[in-house]
């Protein structure tokens, strides 16, 4: 039999199902008792209580504290000390799966990575440099292991599920002739909406999965190398990613409730934001609300997808909504978007520092 390729799948009609794209960050996907939010989250989607029901793609960050451990570790293979980076990593993911009531054995395609990572380190130490191209392929490990992982959680609590490759929907388009840094770290990946074209993409590897895990903060350079979207940059790949679904929504589960008028540890009256515009999330993002990556809200905006924010430990509380206006009228041509998303880039990386807002600033986010 011959394998499907995507432009033989794109003649096919688009799923009837609209998308609903739901990130969850770090410490959403780091503790059983929170994997249990995510799989009951995945169900109100799939089968709502109002009798909606969505194809949902989960957009997963790495579990909390991983991608700093890779990059300690890439420290210690330089300086050819023991990488106890990589038994903590090891012992972090068995500790979920013990939390969630994995078999070991379900464990199998996650120690393999780790091999992998482990002999990528071993070249590290041999060799005694490092360079940007080799620090995302190693900070990528940590997304890259925690979506091995939600496969295996999702299927034990009934879900059918597929896993796609970041990389096989985010081509970043940095230039070429671009500094190392920005081509591997903080690479490009200009905004766009294609939902035809991305279904088929999706079945092509997925087959005709309603449930599709993905990573956040990788994508994949023109040379089909690995590159990350910059630290935080899942939220960004969500939103990259339900503007080419033309999603219904964007979902983004964190530890907090959203985006306050003030630092609750500070301003014992800051209040809960529960509706704003996306130019003044926008904003409140730059300018130091933590909760929202900076990036994160122009590529759904544009496309008029609204994007709301959850805490995954309070998953039946008030949360954030941020509903679409009049940024989104800019015409989705590729070079006026390539410009404005590449101007949004350099403007926040020449602004990764930005001053301490003061406690009475509404810039400040939640905790």
């Amino acid at each position: 039999a011959t394998s499907t390729t995507a432009a033989e799948v794109s003649v096919e009609k688009v799923s009837e199902k609209q998308w609903v794209v739901v990130k969850f960050g770090g410490t959403s996907v780091s503790y059983g008792d929170t994997w249990l939010q995510i799989v009951t989250r995945v169900r109100e989607l799939q089968n709502g209580p109002d009798g909606s029901s969505y194809n949902v793609l989960l957009v997963l960050s790495a579990l909390t504290q991983v991608t700093n451990r890779l990059e300690l570790s890439i420290k210690e293979a330089l300086s050819q000390k023991e990488i106890t980076s990589l038994a903590w990593i090891e012992e972090t993911h068995r500790r979920l799966a013990k939390e969630v009531g994995l078999d070991p054995s379900a464990l199998r395609e996650v120690l393999e990575l780790l091999k992998e990572l482990d002999q990528l380190l071993y070249g590290v130490s041999l060799l005694k440099e490092e360079s940007p191209r080799l620090r995302a392929r190693v900070c990528s490990f940590g997304e890259r292991l925690s979506t091995l992982m939600a496969v295996q959680i999702l299927k034990f609590h009934g879900l059918e599920c597929a896993l796609m490759q970041a990389g096989d929907l985010l081509l970043s388009d940095t230039a070429l002739n671009a500094p190392e840094e920005d081509k591997f770290l903080n690479a490009n990946v200009t905004p766009r909406s294609d939902r035809e074209n991305t279904e088929a993409i999706i079945r092509e590897k997925c087959g005709n999965a309603s449930l599709v895990v993905t990573q956040g903060f990788i994508g994949r350079t023109a040379r089909g190398e690995t590159c990350l979207l910059g630290r935080g940059g899942s939220d960004t790949s969500g939103s990259l990613m339900a503007g080419l679904l033309q999603a219904h929504h964007y979902e983004i589960w964190t530890d907090v409730y959203g985006m306050f008028s003030g630092d609750p540890r500070k301003m014992p009256h800051a209040r809960l934001i529960k509706r704003l515009g996306s130019r003044q999330a926008q904003e409140l993002a730059a300018c130091g609300a933590k909760v929202l990556h900076p990036r994160c809200i122009m590529p759904s905006a544009i496309f008029g997808i609204p994007i709301e924010i959850h805490n995954t430990m309070d998953p039946s509380s008030e949360y954030t909504y941020i509903d679409v206006d009049d940024i989104a009228v800019l015409a989705p041509d590729d070079r006026v978007l390539s410009s404005l998303s590449a101007s949004v880039s350099k403007s926040l990386r020449s602004s990764a520092s930005p001053a301490r807002p003061s406690s009475h600033s509404p810039c400040t986010g939640s905790p």
